[in-house]
């Protein structure tokens, strides 16, 4: 109990529970029915249009698929992503949202695979975290689109151009087999995107502060990233160098003591 109450612990400081505890169980479920060569992974994948299992619509995510030697590394690659940018977006919108926005993302993906499925008439199995991730990706690029990051160290990627890379690789993924599904396996990208600008009633990006990156606040590389308190700080500064000003023109050179 003592290593679990450490991390308990370390992921409230760091201040993303969510992220944590879905990358565990993710990987804890997916090495078990690795372990199990999958029997019984049927259960919480979601297969085509049945509802007979309606609990698969929010558990496919927890079905990945690591057989292969690629499978497994694929899974690594989009936990250490997700780790990243998930801690940013529940450090931005707290525990409780981040985990409706997951919930959301994942039934939502769902419901578009559902569409893609009754559109074709094709049998189409969904599995794995892809879609969610991905709508909390294209939240993250659309909050921050002039931040740079490096894919893979070396090739720098703003946010901008990170959603619509992570759209189109979205889009190629699921079209592998049926084309039509991998369109509107994207669907759910758009809930991110909306999310992220305020566009759902009710469902405030963070706490209400508006944030908005121009070209001008990311001129030069490297640059820090501002949000609202911290222009409300400045204009708080500037009104009190405004206040002392005046009270030095009124008493004189010397300032009175505040």
């Amino acid at each position: 109990m003592g290593a679990l109450d450490d991390f308990k612990a370390w992921s409230r400081r760091e201040g993303n529970p969510v992220t944590v505890l879905l990358i565990a169980t993710m990987s804890l479920v997916g090495l078990y029915f690795f372990a199990s060569r999958y029997q019984g992974v049927e259960r919480i994948v979601y297969a085509g249009m049945g509802l007979d299992r309606p609990w698969t619509l929010l558990t496919y995510p927890w079905a990945s698929l690591m057989a292969s030697g690629m499978g497994l590394v694929f899974f690594i690659v989009l936990m250490v992503w997700f780790f990243w940018v998930g801690k940013t977006v529940e450090q931005d919108i707290g525990s409780p949202k981040m985990l409706l926005l997951w919930l959301a993302a994942t039934f939502a993906g769902a419901l578009s695979n559902w569409a893609g499925v009754a559109i074709s008439h094709r049998f189409s199995i969904l599995y794995g975290p892809l879609i969610p991730i991905a709508v909390i990706t294209v939240a993250w690029c659309t909050r921050y689109p002039a931040r740079e990051i490096r894919v893979y160290g070396v090739i720098p990627v703003t946010g901008r151009w990170l959603g619509l890379i992570i759209t189109v690789a979205v889009l190629l993924y699921f079209a592998q087999t049926v084309p039509i599904i991998g369109v509107t396996n994207c669907l759910p990208l758009l809930l991110g995107f909306a999310f992220a600008l305020n566009r759902i009633p009710g469902m405030a990006y963070g706490s209400g502060v508006t944030f908005r990156t121009t070209e001008k606040s990311a001129t030069t590389r490297g640059q820090v990233m501002y949000d609202q308190t911290y222009f409300d700080d400045v204009k708080r500064r500037e009104q009190e160098r405004a206040d002392r000003e005046r009270l030095k023109k009124l008493f004189g050179d010397d300032e009175p003591e505040p």
